[in-house]
């Protein structure tokens, strides 16, 4: 028997300004419309008898008679059984990939309204992988959600600005392996922004993503204005696979959008990736620094080939990283011990995120720990070896 999707829920937790509402208000995702902006909880049972992996869903949208990957929702086991759920503020929300650009940082509105999320129809596209035994063969057809979301509001209303977009790093070097916290402060008189999409630059290539304002990623104080993600030195935005041992000069270019469609005036700052230092990983261990005292790898709790990556670290006031080996690649990561999914609760020293894992490679990381602020002491690191996936 094939799998089926035996259910489809949604609830409203905020206005379209993210503004809490006093209670989660149900909504039929499929016949009734999901207020362009407002965060929803979606949630999605399937027919199977078989335990099935969490789902991660390819977010399909429709520009003009085009239709876009844009993105990636992940859905995580909620309860027993095969039922899966997530938060998402919609359609920004959705996970939106960077995007690889060439020749320039691009400047926004694009003539085609790229990337700027249309209402209307959207698609999440997933295949059920069974948690043991063999994957899904290329006959077995995806499974569809269909999502209608509202129209942007009528045009008008002023722009956001970005006011200030900073790196807590203490001057511009940045080293391989360091984790650090790009932040842009956000004024729009309206009060309805609902994305600022940044671009790394290196050379003429840059690669795109978001920075947020809901607690996640990094941010520290949800709905503060203050727009953040957490960056590690040579990540996949630094496109650290061009390697090299010479200093690297990279500029981040950012923009903020409202539910009008109204973007702010670019704006950028330069860092500089130090190559011809050490990774930071090769530190330690400093007795000062904070240390990691267990780490490892959970196929079952990741959709498939971005299993869960984990650490518990000794120290509620550190950033908790790990580099990657995907032989031939090597990318850096962060962890975080947030609450939001992945991660389960806030501050119980076990920090968590998702990793790309190509199955038909071994997989190695060393995960190590250094202080929010102040000297860059790397405590006990550990290290994890996994042979390929069958």
């Amino acid at each position: 028997m094939p799998t089926t999707i035996s259910a489809v829920r949604a609830s409203l937790l905020t206005d379209s300004h993210d503004q809490p509402l006093p209670s989660p208000q149900p909504i039929d995702p499929v016949t009734q419309e999901i207020p362009y902006g407002t965060r929803v909880r979606l949630e999605v049972d399937l027919d199977d008898p078989k335990r099935v992996l969490p789902l991660g869903a390819k977010v399909l949208v429709t520009y003009g008679s085009e239709q876009r990957e844009y993105g990636m929702l992940t859905l995580f086991r909620a309860g027993a059984g095969n039922s899966f759920a997530i938060q998402a503020r919609l359609p920004w929300g959705g996970f939106w990939h960077g995007e690889e650009v060439e020749g320039g940082p691009p400047r926004f509105p694009l003539p085609d309204g790229w990337p700027m999320v249309p209402g209307g129809e959207h698609l999440l596209r997933f295949t059920p992988w069974p948690a043991s035994g063999p994957a899904p063969g290329p006959d077995v057809p995806p499974l569809e959600v269909r999502l209608r979301i509202g129209q942007l509001p009528t045009p008008g209303g002023a722009a956001p600005r970005i006011v200030a977009l900073a790196r807590d790093l203490g001057g511009s070097d940045v080293r391989i392996g360091r984790p650090w916290l790009l932040t842009a402060r956000v004024e729009d008189d309206d009060d309805d922004v609902v994305a600022v999409v940044f671009t790394a630059m290196r050379g003429g290539r840059g690669r795109l993503w978001q920075l947020w304002d809901d607690g996640a990623f990094g941010d520290e104080h949800k709905g503060d204005g203050i727009w953040s993600v957490i960056r590690v030195g040579g990540d996949w935005f630094d496109q650290s696979e061009l390697g090299g041992a010479k200093p690297v000069p990279v500029t981040v270019v950012a923009q903020a959008v409202d539910l009008r469609g109204n973007w702010s005036d670019p704006v950028s700052l330069d860092y500089v990736l130090r190559y011809d230092q050490e990774p930071l990983w090769m530190d330690g261990p400093d007795p000062a620094g904070p240390n990691v005292t267990e780490a490892g790898l959970s196929r079952e709790q990741g959709p498939p080939d971005f299993p869960l990556i984990w650490a518990r670290c000794d120290s509620l006031d550190a950033r908790v990283c790990a580099r990657v080996v995907a032989k031939p690649t090597s990318e850096a990561w962060y962890l975080l011990d947030d609450g939001m999914i992945p991660d389960v609760t806030a501050g119980d020293s076990l920090y968590t995120n998702m990793c790309w894992f190509p199955r038909s490679r071994y997989w190695d990381a060393v995960f190590y720990a250094v202080p929010k602020a102040g000297p860059l002491r790397v405590g006990e690191k550990l290290a994890v070896s996994c042979p390929p996936l069958a």
